[in-house]
């Protein structure tokens, strides 16, 4: 499954369907973002890999040469720092066996599509590429509205099991700048230069719901709510709203993109698509993504949780 790469113009910036911050010289993927027609002239130079949870419905329709990957497979429960967590990142040996058997090289362009047809979808695109950039791999973008916004530019969709050849994916040093720890999330509570931004739906970050893997109800103090859904349009296929839009609402929420911000959610897994909006649309290059978010920060009793319905 390796194609051979051809340096892209900066020009093709243009082809995503939003303004993103600068791409790398090198790099094959016009930015981290791209859009269906774009993909579909540039298919022969980049592994597509398809990201769902229900790899049944893969056979069904899917962009031609695409590999699915199960979502289940993406997140996993391990130890961290002596404590087991759930639904956190792969280490680098599972990550890169993960990659291989989706037949991804190393240094290899990637594109990651989803069904496309709702936020939750697209955010796991977005965990996928956060993955990818926490391993080093740099040259990766997102489809904007996944295989909904393929269809939606009228190209065809394939069907039937596909035959995968692997890859020799090799994952690089971790990171740890994309990644915020507990400790850098406490400083935050009280750092005016580093915002916390809660992702969740609004009844969770006001403690009227919790997740059965998070042990506190409520949000992390100072954390703004910045609900993941309102990144993407509401209706037909789940495109990012242009980077305008994106700005003034992250401001009106009061997530300036002036300083650091942490994205978090109840695990990593929404949160990730806020993430990438901050890092990579509104060109916050000190965005962090919080993985394990409310299920880890909960882990211990003693760390803070503001509960606006139980006050």
């Amino acid at each position: 499954m390796a194609y051979p790469k051809v340096p892209i113009a900066a020009a093709l910036l243009a082809a995503s369907a939003i303004t993103v911050s600068p791409a790398l010289a090198e790099r094959v993927t016009p930015g981290p973002v791209v859009n269906a027609d774009w993909l579909a002239e540039h298919r022969g130079e980049v592994a597509v890999l398809d990201v769902r949870r229900n790899l049944d419905a893969f056979a069904e329709a899917h962009i031609a040469g695409a590999a699915p990957v199960s979502w289940d497979a993406v997140r996993t429960t391990r130890v961290i720092d002596g404590v087991e967590r759930q639904k956190v990142r792969l280490d680098a040996e599972t990550f890169q066996q993960l990659m291989r058997d989706a037949g991804v090289d190393t240094d290899e362009p990637v594109v990651i599509t989803s069904p496309g047809k709702a936020a939750g979808q697209i955010t796991t695109q977005a965990r996928l590429y956060w993955t990818f950039a926490y391993y080093g791999h740099d040259d990766v973008a997102i489809l904007d509205g996944g295989n909904a916004a393929w269809r939606a530019a009228g190209h065809d969709m394939a069907t039937g099991e596909v035959e995968i050849t692997a890859g020799d994916y090799t994952s690089g040093n971790p990171d740890e700048s994309v990644l915020a720890t507990v400790a850098e999330v406490d400083a935050a509570r009280t750092d005016a230069g580093v915002q916390l931004t809660d992702n969740r739906p609004m009844p969770y970050y006001l403690g009227l719901e919790q997740a059965g893997y998070v042990y506190a109800a409520g949000h992390i103090p100072s954390a703004v709510n910045v609900p993941f859904t309102l990144n993407v349009s509401a209706k037909g296929p789940a495109t990012l709203r242009d980077t305008e839009t994106l700005r003034a609402v992250y401001a009106h929420q009061g997530a300036s993109m002036d300083n650091g911000a942490i994205a978090y959610c109840n695990s990593g897994h929404v949160s990730a698509l806020t993430w990438f909006v901050m890092s990579k649309v509104l060109g916050n290059e000190n965005a962090q993504l919080f993985d394990g978010s409310m299920h880890v920060w909960t882990q211990d009793a003693s760390r803070p949780v503001t509960n606006p319905a139980r006050p």
